[in-house]
C-alpha cells in the first residue's frame, strides 16, 4: 500500500509539472504571459483598456500629422498670396505720382486688377484631400465691427506738412488730435468705407473762423455719384470742443462719426489728419475644422482658417485710376479728378492692412503648426509608455520562464524516472508474495 501511495503522489506531482510545462511551452511560443483570462483575469481587463488607448492614440497621432499637412499647404497658398500682395503695394507706391501719365495709370491698374483676380483664384482653389482650406468655410470667427484707423497726411494744398494735432485741444492750453476719439459709423445708417482727409487751410481774422478742408474718397458704389468729393467749411475758433460732428458722404451714408473736434487755433493752420475706415466684418457662418488629437473624448483640436478673397481682405475694387468727382452739395458728378492722390493712398493703406491680416494668419497658422507637433510628440511618447505598460502585464518574462521550464523539465524526467521504478518495485513485490503463497519458487524476470 506504501508503494501504490507513493505512486499516485509522484504521478499526481508529475501531472502538475506537466501541465505547468505545457503553459510554458505555450507561452515561450507566443510571448505572451496572458493569453485568455483564465490566465490573468483582472491582468486581461487592464491590458484590453490599454490597447484601446494605444490604437486611439496611434490614430489620433495620425490625424494630427494629417493636419499639419494641411496647415502646410494653406500657409503655401497664403505665401502666394503675400507675394502677390506686395507686389500689389508696389504698383500702388508707382502709381502715386502725377507724372504718370493717364495711359500709364491704366496698365498699372490693369496688372493690379489682374493679381486681384489670383488672389480670388488662391482662395476658392486652394484645398486639401478635396477640403476647401482658404475659402472661409473653416472660419469661426464672429466678424469684427468697423473701425478707423490714422495713417500718414498729405503735404497741405500750400504744399507745407502739417502735424495731426493742435495747439490747445481741450481749451485748457492742452495739444492732442484734431478729432476726439472718432470713431465709426452709427445706428440706422450705412457704412461706406471710404478715406477722410482734413486739413485746415486758412484763418480769417475778420470772421474769427478758420476754414476747414474735408475730402472724403470711397469705391463704394453706395458714395454718391462719383468717387471723391472735397468741401470748405467754417469752424470758429476758440469755441472749444464742438460734439457731435458727423461727416456725411454725399449721398447721406455715414463714413465716420467724431465725438467731437478740438478747440481749434489760428496756430492750428496747417494741422491735417487723414482717417481710412473699413468696412464691418460680418460673421463667416463657418466652422472651425476639428482634429482628435488624443485617444479620449475632448481631445480635440480646432483649426480656423479665414477666408482670403478681396472681399474679406477688403481690397476689392480699390483703384489708382483718377477718380470721379462729385459736387457734396448736390450730389452730383463734376467730372473726374486731376490728380490720383487719394484713389491710390486709399488703394495702399488698405493693400497694407490686408499684408498685415495675411502675415497675422501666416503667423496663427504657424503657431499652430507648431501645436500639432507638440501634440504628435506627446502621442507618441504616450504611446511608448503605454505599451511598455502592457507589455509588462501581458508579455512573458522570457529568462523567467525559460528557467522555470528548464526546471519542469527536470521534475518531469526526475517524476518520470521515479515512477518507472516505483512500478518495478511494486512487481517485484508482487511476485513474491505470489511465489510464498504457492511454496513454489517463481522466476523474476
Amino acid at each position: 500500500m506504501d508503494v501504490l501511495g507513493s505512486v499516485g503522489q509522484v504521478l499526481l506531482h508529475l501531472s502538475n509539472t506537466l501541465g505547468d510545462e505545457s503553459k510554458l511551452v505555450r507561452a515561450l511560443a507566443t510571448g505572451l504571459r496572458v493569453q485568455s483570462a483564465a490566465d490573468d483575469p483582472s491582468g486581461l481587463a487592464i491590458s484590453e483598456n490599454l490597447i484601446a488607448q494605444i490604437s486611439g492614440t496611434q490614430h489620433a497621432i495620425q490625424n494630427v500629422q494629417t493636419a499639419q499637412n494641411a496647415l502646410t499647404v494653406a500657409d503655401g497658398a497664403l505665401q502666394t498670396v503675400q507675394l502677390i500682395l506686395q507686389r500689389i503695394r508696389s504698383l500702388t507706391v508707382q502709381a502715386r505720382s502725377d507724372i504718370n501719365s493717364e495711359g500709364q495709370l491704366q496698365n498699372i491698374q490693369t496688372e493690379i486688377d489682374q493679381l486681384l483676380v489670383e488672389i480670388n483664384s488662391v482662395a476658392q482653389n486652394t484645398n486639401f484631400n478635396g477640403r476647401s482650406l482658404l475659402d472661409g468655410s473653416l472660419d469661426s470667427s464672429q466678424g469684427t465691427p468697423a473701425r478707423l484707423e490714422i495713417i500718414a497726411s498729405d503735404p497741405n494744398p500750400d504744399g507745407t506738412t502739417g502735424a495731426n494735432t493742435v495747439v490747445n485741444a481741450d481749451g485748457a492750453g492742452n495739444p492732442g488730435p484734431i478729432f476726439n476719439n472718432p470713431h465709426v459709423g452709427s445706428s440706422g445708417q450705412t457704412q461706406v468705407a471710404g478715406l477722410e482727409e482734413i486739413h485746415i487751410i486758412d484763418f480769417n481774422a475778420a470772421t474769427g473762423q478758420v476754414d476747414v478742408q474735408e475730402t472724403d474718397f470711397s469705391n463704394d458704389p453706395s458714395f454718391g455719384n462719383g468717387q471723391q468729393a472735397t468741401a470748405i467749411f467754417q469752424v470758429p475758433v476758440n469755441a472749444g470742443q464742438i460734439p457731435g460732428i458727423t461727416d456725411n458722404s454725399p449721398s447721406g451714408n455715414i463714413l465716420f462719426v467724431a465725438d467731437s473736434l478740438s478747440n481749434i487755433t489760428p496756430q492750428d493752420v496747417g494741422a491735417s489728419v487723414t482717417f481710412i475706415e473699413f468696412a464691418a466684418k460680418q460673421a463667416s457662418g463657418g466652422h472651425a475644422l476639428q482634429v482628435s488629437s488624443g485617444a479620449n473624448e475632448g481631445d480635440l483640436v480646432s483649426i480656423n482658417l479665414p477666408s482670403v478673397s478681396t472681399n474679406a481682405l477688403q481690397i476689392a475694387g480699390i483703384s489708382v485710376l483718377d477718380p470721379t468727382t462729385v459736387d457734396p452739395t448736390s450730389n452730383t458728378s463734376i467730372g473726374v479728378s486731376s490728380s490720383n492722390n487719394f484713389a491710390a493712398k486709399d488703394a495702399q493703406a488698405r493693400v497694407d492692412d490686408a499684408l498685415q491680416a495675411i502675415s497675422a494668419v501666416r503667423a496663427q497658422v504657424g503657431a499652430q503648426v507648431v501645436s500639432l507637433s507638440e501634440d504628435a510628440n506627446n502621442g507618441a511618447i504616450s504611446v511608448q509608455n503605454l505599451t511598455a505598460a502592457n507589455s509588462n502585464i501581458r508579455d512573458i518574462n522570457v529568462g523567467q520562464a525559460t528557467s522555470q521550464f528548464t526546471k519542469d523539465q527536470i521534475l518531469a524526467q526526475v517524476g518520470t524516472s521515479v515512477v518507472a521504478q516505483l512500478q518495478v518495485s511494486a512487481l517485484l513485490a508482487t511476485r513474491l508474495i505470489i511465489e510464498a503463497l504457492s511454496g513454489g519458487s517463481t522466476t523474476i524476470l
